[in-house]
């Protein structure tokens, strides 16, 4: 059959071009405003020991912290657990992200970033670390980036949420109930 549409002799044209839509250019006040949207709180820094005290400042009261960052070695690394049944009562997950996208709030997070798929799922509330220089403005912009091309990867704008009980939002409802996002802006 293949053969045949091959042999009809269709002329090859080509893919058309996909503009990038370019935005106002302000990523950041998007980036946030599309959070904020996305039921996520944001925060902003101006250094790793500022963003650090920010994070310890919430961890303090928790019981079970977990890092998927090597930067925040003074909580229980990810890359140690060698069990997944060890993240059942995670109450906060610390994870960076290389990417952000201005126009819905997205963090990519390629497979390198989670050592375990599941954490930031499966935990309480999720701390998101992202430089203000890694965000784009939008979608299209994001899809050109290599760190997209390898393996598994997720894309995350805000704690989990549904609607589909009686049109009811729940926040919450499968996955994480709370997410922080800290846009360092060194």
């Amino acid at each position: 059959m293949l053969e045949a549409v091959r042999s009809a002799g269709a002329e090859k044209v080509d893919l058309p071009s996909i503009p990038l839509f370019e935005s106002d250019g302000d990523f950041l006040a998007n980036f946030k405003k599309s959070l904020i949207a996305n039921h996520a709180e944001v925060l902003f820094s101006t250094s790793r020991i500022e963003t650090k005290l920010l994070i310890s400042n919430r961890a303090e009261t928790l019981t079970t912290v977990i890092s998927a960052s090597n930067e925040f070695k003074e909580y229980k690394q990810a890359k140690t657990i060698t069990d997944p049944h060890d993240l059942k009562n995670v109450d906060m997950a610390i994870v960076e992200s290389e990417l952000g996208v201005a126009e819905n709030g997205a963090m990519w997070f390629p497979e390198t970033a989670l050592p375990h798929r599941v954490l930031p799922f499966i935990t309480t509330e999720l701390w998101v670390v992202i430089k203000a220089s890694d965000l784009v403005e939008n979608m299209h912009v994001a899809y050109t980036k290599n760190e997209l091309a390898s393996g598994y990867g997720v894309f995350i704008a805000g704690p989990s949420k549904t609607a589909d009980i009686e049109q009811s939002l729940v926040i919450g409802a499968h996955g994480a109930k709370a997410m922080t996002v800290v846009v360092e802006t060194i």
